[in-house]
């Protein structure tokens, strides 16, 4: 699997700031050294592509080598708490929401092009854009926020929604989207329209939102079904309460990686995990299984892009260390989920 793309690696050897950084320089990634002897070497021919390079012989948040997050001989609860691990473990740098936008440039550019790919019209453009949540916030189970009632942001940083960092302003789910494409979509759950009971939004591309604004309802086009499917997983994976693995955060802004280092209760600053996700949230139908269904038929409608492989790379790379383990073996939702058709 390439790494990444040449002229990414140019910007990075002419040392050229990434705008909406804060450092004005790359994150700076955890340093490793070589696994102890007594690991035995893997035959690489057991992995997928780039499982080696990317999955095994790393340290987690505190610096304790993994030999291997093992993804590929799991399968059920126990794979979907090894993507979760994996995902806490190597995601090293927050970005806040403020500063996305000016890295759709090295995310979102497809090869020969100077445009971004638009999330649900495919069109290239870079005018009227904003930034798409792809599980937005309002059907998040409050997973941004401290306090439900008084809607404050739990990663704001007093500045307001463009600071808040976490799931809310993580890049592998923030596409570029046309304003008004966006606007249609507003916060409505996905599902597939059985008639023809919808309004479609467009900005020129070739494909068209779906969607239903009393019912509360869109469909993407088939081309980005499987984006969708695989960013959801993502951040069903990453943000999810599991087996007290999460990322805490306080009042003060800082995450924590480790429960047992939270910061005590007797303190002003008040630990908050991550609360409970379920696919029900973000997609129109009853039960999660059905929810299940319908994004694993997604991921095979809808094969990996090439953008999508150059968004792993670069974002691994340069700006928040974890990947996107779905866009490199896309069966992993199957296994995740394997009781479900």
């Amino acid at each position: 699997m390439k790494r990444i793309q040449h002229s990414i690696v140019l910007l990075a050897l002419l040392g050229i700031s990434l705008t909406g950084c804060n450092s004005g320089t790359k994150p700076k990634r955890k340093s490793t050294t070589p696994p102890s002897e007594s690991h035995e070497p893997v035959d690489p021919t057991q992995h997928w592509e780039g499982y080696a390079e990317h999955y095994m012989e790393k340290y987690d948040f505190n610096g304790n080598f993994i030999y291997d997050y093992n993804l590929e001989n799991t399968e059920g609860e126990e794979l979907r708490k090894n993507i979760h691990h994996y995902l806490i473990d190597q995601h090293h740098t927050y970005l806040r929401y403020n500063q996305i936008s000016g890295l759709y440039g090295y995310t979102d550019v497809p090869d020969g092009a100077n445009t971004y790919e638009m999330f649900y019209t495919g069109n290239m453009s870079k005018a009227n854009t904003t930034r798409e949540h792809i599980w937005c916030c309002a059907n998040s189970n409050n997973m941004w926020y401290r306090n439900a009632t008084k809607q404050e942001y739990k990663m704001d940083d007093g500045g307001g929604p463009e600071n808040y960092w976490g799931g809310g302003s993580d890049i592998y789910q923030l596409r570029p989207c046309d304003y008004d494409v966006n606007s249609a979509r507003s916060n409505y759950r996905y599902t597939v329209f059985t008639d023809s009971s919808y309004s479609e939004a467009t900005d020129g591309g070739p494909y068209k939102l779906k969607y239903n604004e009393s019912k509360r309802l869109c469909e993407v086009a088939d081309y980005f079904k499987g984006d969708v499917a695989r960013a959801l997983m993502y951040i069903y994976m990453h943000y999810n309460s599991m087996d007290n693995y999460d990322i805490y955060y306080s009042n003060n802004y800082t995450p924590t990686h480790n429960p047992a280092e939270a910061i005590p209760e007797s303190s002003t600053h008040t630990p908050y995990v991550c609360g409970k996700l379920n696919f029900t949230l973000i997609m129109a139908y009853n039960t999660e299984d059905i929810c299940i269904s319908k994004l694993k038929a997604w991921n095979k409608l809808d094969p990996v892009s090439e953008l999508e492989k150059k968004r792993n790379n670069v974002v691994e790379t340069y700006f928040q260390g974890n990947r996107n383990p779905f866009v490199d073996y896309p069966d992993l939702v199957d296994k995740c989920f394997p009781n479900i058709l």
